[in-house]
C-alpha cells in the first residue's frame, strides 16, 4: 500500500497517509486489521464476505468483527444497509478519507491533524499567557509526575489545537489518572472526544465526568456478573450495557438473573438473547427478580392446567365406531371348535 490511489491497478488498493496517521494510532489493532481486510475484499470483488466467513478467514470472533463494523460505521468509513456492507459513495479513493458530512463540528484548530510544537514555541506561548504555567503545574500534580517534553507538547496541543480551556484540561487529566489510564494515546483520545462534544467549561466537564464514572461503575458491575475480566468490552457490548443500565434502570440482580436464564436456555453468553429477555420484562412492567419469578410461575401453572384439561378430555372420549377385536377373536375360536 502507498499514499497514492491508483484506480486503474486492479491488483492493489490504497490507504491514505492521513488515514494511517490518525486511525493507526486511535483504532485498536483488531479493528484496523478488519477494516483493511474488508476494504481489500470490497476493492477486489465489489462486496464484503458475511461475518461468518470473515470469522474463519481472519481467525477473529464474530463479536469483535461486529464491534469493528460498528466502530467504522460510527466514524463514517463504512455503511451497513440490510446487512450489506459498503463504503461511502462506493468510491475507494474517498473511502479512506472521513466524509465531511460525518465529521462533528470542530473548532478551527481541529481542521487538521495535531501539529508538532517546538519547545521555543511553547515557551513563548507561556510568556504571553500566564495560565499555561498553571496548566503544566496542574498537570504534574494530577498525573503525579514531572512532565517530559513530549508530555508538555501533547498537553499544549489540547489547549492550542483542540481549544480546550485550562481548567477543563486539568479535569480531563485528573479523570484519566483516576481511572488508571495515563497513556498519551488514551488521554489524546479523551481530549478529542471532549472537544467534539463541546465540553468547554467547568460545569460541562464536571457533568461529563459524573456520566463517565456512572458508565464505568455499571460496566464493572456487569463485568462481575458475566465473569469477563481479561479484556475490555467491545463497542457493541458497551451499547448493550448502557441500555440495560439506563433509565428505566435495571437492578444488577435482574441483569444477573437474565444472564443465568440466557446460559440455561442457550448454553452460552448471548447479548442479543439477554437483551430480548429484558426488553420483554420491561414491556411487562417486571422490575424486580421476585416479580419476574412470580410471573414465570403463573405462566407455568396456566400451561400445566391447560395441558391437564386437554389430557382429561382425550381420556374421557369414547369412539362408538371402534372395532371390538376381542369379540371377533372369540367368534373365530367358536367356529374352529364347531
Amino acid at each position: 500500500m502507498n499514499g497514492k490511489n491508483n484506480k486503474n491497478d486492479k491488483n492493489s488498493f490504497s490507504i491514505s497517509y492521513d488515514f494511517m496517521q490518525r486511525w493507526g494510532r486511535l483504532a485498536n489493532s483488531d479493528h484496523l486489521k478488519i477494516y483493511i481486510y474488508m476494504l481489500y475484499e470490497y476493492s477486489k470483488n465489489g462486496s464484503v464476505s458475511p461475518v461468518g466467513k470473515l470469522e474463519k478467514r481472519l481467525h477473529i470472533g464474530s463479536d469483535i468483527i461486529d464491534a469493528a463494523i460498528d466502530y467504522w460505521e460510527t466514524n463514517g468509513f463504512m455503511t451497513v444497509k440490510d446487512g450489506v456492507i459498503g463504503f461511502p459513495n462506493n468510491d475507494l479513493e474517498s473511502a479512506t478519507e472521513q466524509p465531511a458530512s460525518i465529521e462533528k463540528p470542530r473548532k478551527k484548530a481541529r481542521e487538521n491533524l495535531r501539529a508538532s510544537y517546538a519547545p521555543g514555541e511553547i515557551a513563548q506561548a507561556m510568556e504571553e499567557n500566564a495560565s499555561l504555567s498553571d496548566l503544566f503545574s496542574g498537570a504534574e500534580r494530577v498525573l503525579g509526575k514531572t512532565l517530559s517534553s513530549s508530555d508538555i507538547e501533547m498537553i499544549y496541543s489540547f489547549y492550542d489545537w483542540l481549544g480546550l480551556p485550562v481548567e477543563v484540561i486539568i479535569m480531563l487529566l485528573g479523570y484519566c489518572a483516576k481511572v488508571g489510564k495515563r497513556t498519551k494515546r488514551y488521554m489524546e483520545t479523551v481530549a478529542i472526544d471532549w472537544s467534539d462534544r463541546g465540553i468547554d467549561n467547568y460545569e460541562a466537564a464536571e457533568a461529563h465526568i459524573k456520566y463517565l464514572e456512572n458508565i464505568n461503575s455499571n460496566e464493572n458491575a456487569v463485568r462481575g456478573v458475566l465473569g469477563i475480566y481479561d479484556r475490555a468490552f467491545t463497542t457493541t457490548e458497551k451499547k448493550y450495557i448502557e441500555k440495560w443500565c439506563s433509565d428505566p434502570q435495571f437492578d444488577i440482580d435482574i441483569i444477573s438473573y437474565a444472564y443465568d436464564r440466557t446460559v440455561q436456555n442457550t448454553g452460552k453468553l448471548s447479548y442479543s438473547y439477554m437483551n430480548k429477555i429484558m426488553d420483554n420484562w420491561r414491556a411487562e412492567g417486571l422490575d424486580t427478580v421476585e416479580k419476574i419469578k412470580a410471573a414465570g410461575e403463573e405462566f407455568k401453572n396456566k400451561s400445566d392446567k391447560g395441558a391437564s384439561v386437554k389430557k382429561s378430555k382425550f381420556n374421557n372420549y369414547t369412539d362408538e365406531n371402534k372395532i371390538d377385536y376381542s369379540k371377533i377373536t372369540n367368534k373365530f375360536l367358536d367356529d374352529i371348535l364347531d
